[in-house]
């Protein structure tokens, strides 16, 4: 009788017969998910050097028959120029070249000196818009705007700065305002406000020369388009010259220069409104306030 061989299975056998069948079941997974999965999205395409013409495939597609084509123009942002000399009561006011009788304007005195005002800043109404708006004095020396008053003047900012730091460049302060505020006020306080604001920009600035003007005359005719009249100029120019006293301010009285003899705004200086002026009026205004503090 033969010698039979048996077989015999040790546990470490059994167990490593497990980790086989357990690893190539957990192989044929993977393989089978990374098979089946999609693929990922192909990176967006870069944008086309300097100078390249777009591809066509990057280009807005053309309109279907059911989808009307629209045209989108792109604008640039509008600027809007503020029309300087302006009216402050009334949009049909416009400047031109021709006085309230209706004449051609005779030549005007032309004997100021730009030179002589180049540290001087004018802050005013719609009147004093006009010494920048013909030309006759740099934009940047003018602080002023359509409808301003004294009081205005302290809280207003043109081209982002207040009038306090913007004299601050000057050495010389020229203020002539009043004229909106007595269409709607009385000469006493709008007097009262430009002493606030003589004695605020001389408080700020006290190195700096302070004038006040007083405002211009009006036409026989303003009382067509204004409420307002010669003898409310008169009154409120009067009680100026008090206010210039009590503030230490330089008085010129430019009302007087320009009126003609029945005390009304000269006729070639009066625009067709009879308020704002010409240009032969801002040029004689400004050789008559250069002539006063020569």
């Amino acid at each position: 009788m033969g010698n039979r061989r048996e077989t015999s299975f040790t546990p470490a056998v059994v167990v490593l017969n497990i980790l086989i069948v357990v690893i190539t079941a957990m192989l044929g997974l993977f393989l089978y998910l990374y098979m089946t999965s999609p693929l990922p999205p192909s990176p967006p395409a870069p944008p086309p050097a300097s100078g390249q013409s777009t591809p066509s495939s990057t280009l807005v597609a053309a309109p279907t028959e059911n989808e009307p084509s629209e045209t989108v123009t792109t604008l640039p942002p509008a600027t809007t120029i503020p029309e300087m000399t302006k009216s402050p009561f009334s949009d049909s006011y416009t400047p031109g070249s021709r006085s309230a009788d209706g004449t051609d304007e005779p030549s005007p005195p032309n004997d100021y000196d730009k030179v002589f005002f180049g540290d001087t800043l004018f802050i005013g109404d719609s009147i004093s818009t006009g010494f920048s708006g013909y030309g006759l004095i740099p934009a940047a020396n003018v602080f002023a705007d359509i409808g301003m008053s004294p009081s205005g003047a302290l809280t207003a900012e043109i081209n982002g700065r207040g009038v306090i730091e913007t004299a601050a460049g000057f050495d010389r302060v020229v203020l002539m305002l009043g004229t909106n505020g007595l269409s709607a006020s009385n000469a006493a306080l709008i007097a009262e406000s430009m002493k606030t604001l003589a004695n605020t920009l001389k408080s700020a600035r006290p190195s700096a020369e302070t004038v006040i003007l007083t405002v211009p005359p009006v036409a026989p005719n303003v009382g067509n388009s204004y409420n307002i009249s010669i003898d409310m100029i008169n009154e409120y120019n009067s009680l100026l010259a008090g206010v210039a006293r009590e503030t230490g301010c330089i008085l010129i009285d430019v009302c007087s220069a320009l009126k003609d003899e029945n005390g009304y705004l000269k006729a070639q200086y009066a625009q067709p409104d009879g308020m704002h002026l010409t240009v032969s009026a801002y040029e004689a205004l400004l050789s008559f306030v250069q002539s006063e503090l020569e």
